[in-house]
């Protein structure tokens, strides 16, 4: 069960980095990290996570049991999140590849996921933002970003939000591959549009069943597996 046991922090360094250390002192599948504020959130390639405190549903959840489809739990968590979201607020989510959650362009979740495949186990890490609103942002961050609060025009306390999320999480962890691949390719944000990576640019044409983000350039198609894409003109 997706949710239990919960550990809660008010405020905490990184619930990735919390959860990390259970998962490898042998805490069960399902047990989940919240808090109310971290301090050192991550995000992909080493970022930082910038959520406002009390204002966003900060969770990572311990898998186990790992099979071959384990690469796809990055996809599969963000069509968990999207779900959830349009669960509780009257939105529509898309999924930047691999799995940034967007709300009409702007991002409204991150996801980070970690682990030790070889030790049988990962972290699902996730930022949601629920009630943040614009002046909650830093300046540099505010023309992309987006909360529930701020999309739906009304407010989703983070234990609903929660409540969702770990209801859609349990239902597509356990779903096979097929289900994911087609739940995320209805939500792609990028395909059909121009795209610029870390040595080259062309035209996004979804996701390889690997999960894998397919590109048309000039030289042919490719399929980007690693590294940050980019909306061209955005």
């Amino acid at each position: 069960m997706i949710g239990a046991p919960r550990v809660h922090h008010s405020t905490v360094d990184s619930t990735n980095e919390r959860a990390r250390t259970l998962a490898a002192a042998g805490a069960p599948h399902g047990t989940i990290v919240t808090a109310l504020e971290q301090t050192a959130g991550r995000g992909r390639h080493g970022r930082t996570w910038v959520a406002p405190a009390g204002r966003a549903l900060l969770l990572s959840v311990v898998v186990r049991d790992l099979t071959e489809e384990a690469v796809l739990l990055p996809l599969a968590a963000a069509v968990a999140v999207c779900e959830a979201c349009e669960a509780v607020a009257p939105v529509a989510c898309a999924i930047k590849w691999p799995n940034d959650v967007w709300i009409e362009g702007r991002k409204v979740a991150g996801i980070l996921v970690e682990g030790r495949p070889q030790e049988g186990w990962a972290v699902i890490g996730i930022g949601l933002n629920t009630e943040a609103g614009p002046e909650d942002f830093p300046d540099d961050l505010r023309p992309f970003a987006t909360s529930l609060l701020m999309a739906a025009g009304m407010a989703v306390p983070g234990e609903a939000a929660l409540a969702a999320l770990l209801r859609s999480l349990e239902a597509r962890l356990g779903d096979d591959s097929a289900s994911v691949l087609e739940a995320w390719r209805a939500r792609d944000a990028l395909e059909g549009r121009t795209v610029r990576w870390s040595d080259g640019e062309g035209t996004a044409a979804g996701i390889s069943d690997g999960g894998a983000l397919v590109v048309e350039a000039a030289e042919g198609r490719r399929e980007l597996d690693a590294g940050e894409v980019h909306l061209l003109g955005v």
